[in-house]
């Protein structure tokens, strides 16, 4: 069985909460065969090593003892699309954009989602330029972070619980010629679609609105959601 995670947008608000969601999940299910963390796991993350710490120090320490024994594979997103090297250092597989697996006689595609749309192409190829990158380096942590949050807050907007656009799910639909499960993250929706012929896509949700995530294993892709402290079956699907 696989987790699936997205969106948490940890740094924004309510980080405990979602500490105390990340390890009550891990104990619900305490042996998984690998987790996959969808990308914007960080509402913004540059590698100031005093900041991340500060910011994101309890959940690299969970995360981090997970991956030293199963594998765990981190896919950039649009807000943490920086090297994640404390993460890649403690064992987190980094993908920069997807990552696909087989699963029984399934093949199963992630990405975080901001690729489907031209918006979010852009997007990348202007964080991909290693200019950029330097520059941020030379302004002071608490400045970076500070221009970063409001930029964050517009992308949020940008991409949040609203129903899907048909651009976005024709690209979708292009996927499934090489994959049986599509499974993105970006727009925030916790939801399940199923197409002709067994086809699946998915979105396991967010930590902003839904409090949501996914398992998947051979035969099931099912959708979860936090109530309170409990961990409630929303649906599932067989694939």
């Amino acid at each position: 069985m696989i987790i699936i995670l997205g969106d948490l947008h940890l740094g924004l608000k309510e980080d405990q909460q979602k500490y105390l969601k990340l390890k009550t999940l891990l104990e619900q299910f305490p042996n998984p065969e690998a987790i996959v963390l969808l990308g914007d796991i960080f509402d913004f993350y540059f590698e100031c090593t005093k900041q991340v710490k500060k910011l994101y120090g309890p959940f690299i320490d969970l995360i981090s003892s997970r991956a030293a024994e199963i594998p765990v594979y981190y896919i950039m997103g649009n807000h943490d699309f920086f090297p994640l090297t404390i993460l890649q250092k403690a064992g987190v597989r980094i993908k920069t954009r997807d990552l696909r697996i087989s699963l029984g006689t399934k093949s199963v595609y992630f990405t975080h989602g901001d690729l489907l749309t031209p918006g979010g192409i852009i997007t990348r190829v202007f964080l991909s330029f290693k200019l950029w990158y330097l520059l941020m380096k030379l302004i002071p942590c608490g400045i970076v972070y500070s221009i970063a949050g409001r930029i964050s807050q517009w992308s949020r907007k940008n991409s949040a619980s609203r129903p899907l656009k048909e651009s976005v799910l024709t690209r979708v639909e292009r996927l499934f010629f090489r994959s049986d499960v599509v499974i993105t993250a970006h727009f925030h929706l916790p939801i399940i679609k199923l197409y002709e012929g067994g086809k699946v896509y998915a979105n396991p949700g967010d930590w902003l609105e839904f409090n949501t995530f996914m398992t998947l294993d051979e035969s099931l892709l099912t959708l979860w959601r936090f109530d309170n402290s409990l961990i409630v079956k929303e649906k599932e699907v067989k694939i």
